[in-house]
Order: structure tokens, then C-alpha cells, then sequence
């Protein structure tokens, strides 16, 4: 379980299994009450914690790529909810979003291009699965795999 702080500074737990992304706080509502964060996890979560160290707190125990929103800001995401990475298209998303992600829990539009959203996800499989095995020459033979 990964320690998260609530906006009244309670201390609550989220089963990584369940995180699907997360991103700094940015829209007036989240702002207003005071959130650093976003959380979706099994429900949507505003937190006080930081982005980067709550990303990195997930990334331990699972796959997770750091993205660009449109609006140039993080967001980290799971790679096992990732369902696809399609173009934008002009009249419905962000002049700046380079692809759409369908999540398991809704879409996020990023600005790395398609190849670069597949590169990132290929690194962080390939870094999560190197996390499992204990000897060098396992993460070589990972990292071979990959090439």
C-alpha cells in the first residue's frame, strides 16, 4: 500500500494495483480546496502530496511513465492501463496534445508524439521487470531482450 495525504492531512492508503494515473492539480475546483494532486485509483483523489514524489512512490512497484499534459505538466501514468495511444484529432483535443491515451479510467492527451509515448512504456516495462530479478546478469539479459 502506498502512504497518500488527504486535503485534511489524514493519512490514507492506496493499493498500487489500483493507480491508473496521477497529475499536479490544475483546474479551479482542485485548486480551491486546496489539492496538490489528482489521483485516480480505484476513485479520484485529491491529495496534498507532490506530483514527482508520489510518482516515483508508485513507480517503485510498478510500471509507470512520466508524460507531458498538453498544459505542461506532468502526469505519471500505469503502463498496464494504457489500452491504446491514437492520434489527436483538431476539433476535439488540445493544440498541443501530440497523442491520446486510452486509460482504463478515461483519456489523457500528452505532448510526446505516438513513438515516443511507446518508447517511454517499452523503458519502464523493461526497468520494472529489471526491479524483479536480483543479478546483473538477469537485467543484462532484460535489457538484450529489449533491444
Amino acid at each position: 500500500m502506498i502512504a497518500v495525504t488527504l486535503l485534511d492531512q489524514s493519512t490514507a492508503y492506496v493499493a498500487p494495483n489500483t493507480f491508473v494515473r496521477l497529475r499536479p492539480a490544475s483546474t479551479p475546483g482542485e485548486l480551491d480546496v486546496g489539492a496538490v494532486t489528482v489521483l485516480d485509483a480505484a476513485s479520484r483523489i485529491l491529495l496534498k502530496d507532490e506530483p514527482n514524489a508520489l510518482g516515483a512512490a508508485f513507480d517503485a512497484p510498478l510500471a509507470v511513465v512520466k508524460l507531458t499534459t498538453p498544459n505542461d505538466l506532468p502526469v505519471y501514468i500505469a503502463t498496464d492501463k494504457i489500452l491504446s495511444v491514437t492520434p489527436p484529432m483538431s476539433a476535439l483535443h488540445h493544440p498541443e496534445a501530440k497523442a491520446v491515451l486510452k486509460l482504463s479510467a478515461g483519456l489523457q492527451q500528452v505532448r510526446e508524439t505516438i513513438e515516443e509515448v511507446v518508447e517511454a512504456m517499452h523503458r519502464s516495462a523493461t526497468t520494472a521487470l529489471e526491479k524483479t530479478v536480483e543479478s546483473a546478469a538477469e537485467r543484462q539479459a532484460i535489457r538484450d531482450l529489449g533491444e
